[in-house]
């Protein structure tokens, strides 16, 4: 009895299960192989990816980042669930090995996420006074989702590496969006003028607001020390990414670009230099793509139209105001839109109130509109602590000499706010990349107070990022330190 006790605890039993299961993945595998081809490499690269998220979740992760940017085409939509829920099952896993981190994380972000956890049980709360449950329910669980991203991010891409992968996978995507709808031809003949570029976000408006992000974060990503081969493959993204924002035609994304070149002329006040010098290169490129789509420039140029945007505008701002507090309940916008037809004011588009509804396309309006002034409140707040802590994350690096980290958080700040600013044209409170995007921030300033560095010694970009307001060579003053 002892001995065969003994033998169930060896680790040899161990190695026994490890083959056991390999074997019959592999006889599923191959099961799936012959039974239709597509299937079977599908199964394939899930295990090859389950396998590589248990043994190094920090690139499992950064492997999930581009599927985020593919949710408009199906296939990529169902992988990027499978692979965000292979995502959470090895974070779980590895939660006690790594269980220090993880709680040195949460309680060095313990009041934003008190925010978050707060926000997440106000829209909980807010299924009790909503009419339509199974609308409201089919949006809560996106918020815990992304509550289950944000903790994932913030306690995983700890190191400078991990935070790099994530960066650079994160511009990947909407490249690989980009290139993908051209490929395909994914243009949509649309009503309101000319055909547009939708990408692999399946909607052009979206894919816009995210290349004007991602095109932040290659500019950042051009500070850190990085070799020739990658600085010249961020260029040549950077090419892509700025030819997707002009086909996409989308008037949001191009006021979102505008947003952010101010917001980088007030973040990176000492550098407004580099931030012009970046600027007209973009331009330049955009002026190029604009010769090669004519319609695109007619159509971000005219705001005669604005696609129903105003009505539901309207709308919305009616529904806050019978419900200030609490709102209508999450998700129940278009359930009560039709209500506020009748009310004094004229309405040019109400097809897309009453036949059609749609979401009011402002973040910030739904969100008053289905949770209140409450929601929110909280949702803002939420925001600005997270774009807070890459902007105090850029005045640590920089209080150390590190210029490049902190040319980098600054990017980061300037990114998200462009997001935000699109999201005035958006409904994107549960789009992934913003939240992307709001989780870096933390992960810059832990990286910061955790004493992450980077050789001012090594070859690159970076080396030129010195302290504008202080001679050469002299350590940086405490001028410095609070731009």
């Amino acid at each position: 009895m002892d001995s065969a006790l003994h033998r169930l605890r060896s680790p040899v039993d161990v190695t026994v299960v490890v083959i056991g299961i390999g074997l019959v993945t592999a006889a599923l595998v191959g099961a799936a192989l012959a039974a239709e081809v597509k299937y079977g490499l599908a199964l394939l690269l899930g295990v090859l990816y389950a396998g590589v998220a248990l043994i190094n979740l920090p690139l499992g992760l950064a492997l999930w980042v581009p599927l985020i940017f593919l949710e408009g085409i199906p296939a990529m939509n169902l992988a990027g669930k499978a692979a965000g829920s292979v995502i959470a099952l090895a974070w779980l896993g590895s939660l006690y090995g790594r269980r220090a981190i993880v709680r040195a994380t949460i309680a060095r972000h313990r009041r934003l996420l008190a925010l978050l956890l707060g926000l997440l049980v106000w829209v909980s709360i807010s299924l009790v006074w909503a009419d339509d449950l199974a609308l409201a329910a089919e949006d809560l669980w996106r918020w815990y989702a992304l509550l289950m991203i944000f903790v994932v991010v913030i306690t995983t891409a700890t190191t400078e590496r991990a935070m790099r992968w994530v960066l650079i996978a994160f511009m990947s995507g909407a490249v690989l969006s980009i290139v993908i709808g051209v490929a395909d031809g994914s243009f949509t003949g649309a009503a309101d003028g000319g055909a547009r570029l939708e990408g692999g976000a399946g909607d052009p408006n979206y894919l816009a607001a995210n290349i004007v992000a991602c095109s932040i974060v290659a500019i950042s990503l051009l500070a850190l020390p990085i070799g020739t081969l990658i600085r010249w493959g961020i260029a040549a993204a950077m090419a892509v990414l700025v030819a997707g924002l002009v086909m996409s035609g989308s008037r949001g994304g191009f006021l979102a670009a505008g947003a952010a070149v101010l917001a980088a002329l007030f973040v990176f006040k000492y550098r407004r230099a580099y931030v012009l010098a970046a600027t007209a290169v973009m331009l330049g490129i955009g002026a190029l793509a604009f010769l090669n789509v004519p319609d695109a420039w007619d159509r971000v140029t005219n705001f005669d139209d604005d696609n129903g945007r105003s009505s539901l505008w309207t709308v919305a701002e009616r529904m806050a105001e019978d419900n200030p507090v609490g709102g209508v309940g999450l998700n129940n916008f278009v359930v009560h839109s039709a209500d506020y037809v009748r009310e004094p004011g004229s309405l040019e588009h109400l097809k897309l109130v009453v036949e059609r509804p749609h979401v009011p396309h402002n973040t910030y309006l739904q969100i008053l509109a289905e949770t209140g002034i409450v929601g929110l409140s909280l949702f803002l707040l939420f925001c600005a602590g997270c774009v807070r802590a890459a902007f105090l994350a850029a005045r640590e690096f920089e209080a150390r000499g590190e210029w490049a980290l902190g040319t980098l958080s600054r990017g980061i700040v300037v990114a998200t706010a462009s997001v935000l600013a699109a999201s005035v044209f958006l409904s994107a409170a549960t789009d992934k990349r913003l939240w992307i995007l709001l989780a870096l921030g933390p992960v810059l300033l832990g990286l910061a107070r955790n004493g992450a560095t980077t050789s001012p010694s090594q070859p690159g970009l970076h080396r030129g990022l010195t302290d504008p307001t202080q001679p050469a060579r002299q350590p940086p003053s405490r001028r410095a330190t609070h731009p």
